[in-house]
């Protein structure tokens, strides 16, 4: 197929609502943001969007991020549901999803798919960095955010694996004396800040 994908209304061209048409004289539409296969479709629109296969890819809600006037995002009910399986390549790989959310019913308000792109280095030049950010008035707490160089978009952890040990070695490795910390998981983003989800532990 001739699809072709975009990110709008983010800090840059690796950051926004994910909108496709279906060729160069089709009318763009949001992509429809799903629990199931939303990861396999941030992937495979940031490969599309960065030109590479070696992408981290971050989702979540476009009413998360985005205001509804925000500049060039598309509403709702035009939206388009993809059904991106584990692995494609790119959008051209992806069905249209036959569920409750068709083509041609959009997408359910609030539903539409926010995706944030990041370039992974190569394994030789991985040089974590972690910060803690948001937290009530303290660089003691707050929402781990880690990325693999300098030039890499923040991302978050997964709370999955994560453990009192992780833990612990985050707050050392903040240059904290730590023995004892504790840790939570944070409702309300699929991927914290909607930014790649870049390591499931910690230490």
């Amino acid at each position: 197929g001739t699809r072709e994908v975009r990110l709008v209304g983010g800090p840059g061209p690796a950051a926004g609502q994910a909108q496709m048409r279906s060729n160069a004289s089709a009318p763009w539409r949001p992509i429809c943001h799903s629990t199931v296969t939303g990861i396999d479709t941030a992937l495979a629109v940031c490969q599309d969007v960065l030109g590479t296969a070696n992408v981290g890819a971050g989702f979540t809600t476009t009413h998360l991020m985005l205001t509804s006037n925000s500049t060039g995002a598309l509403p709702a009910a035009d939206g388009v549901s993809l059904a991106c399986a584990a692995g494609a390549a790119t959008v051209r790989d992806c069905g249209i999803s036959t569920s409750s959310t068709t083509s041609t019913a959009g997408c359910a308000p609030n539903t539409t798919l926010y995706v944030t792109c990041s370039v992974k280095p190569p394994p030789a030049a991985l040089q974590y960095e972690l910060r803690l950010t948001g937290g009530a008035g303290t660089n003691m707490s707050g929402l781990l955010e880690v990325r693999p160089s300098p030039d890499a978009a923040w991302g978050t952890v997964c709370h999955d694996s994560f453990g009192v040990d992780d833990a612990v070695a985050v707050c050392r490795a903040l240059g904290f004396d730590a023995t004892v910390a504790k840790f939570s998981s944070i409702a309300g983003f699929q991927f914290g800040n909607g930014g790649p989800q870049l390591a499931n532990k910690i230490g």
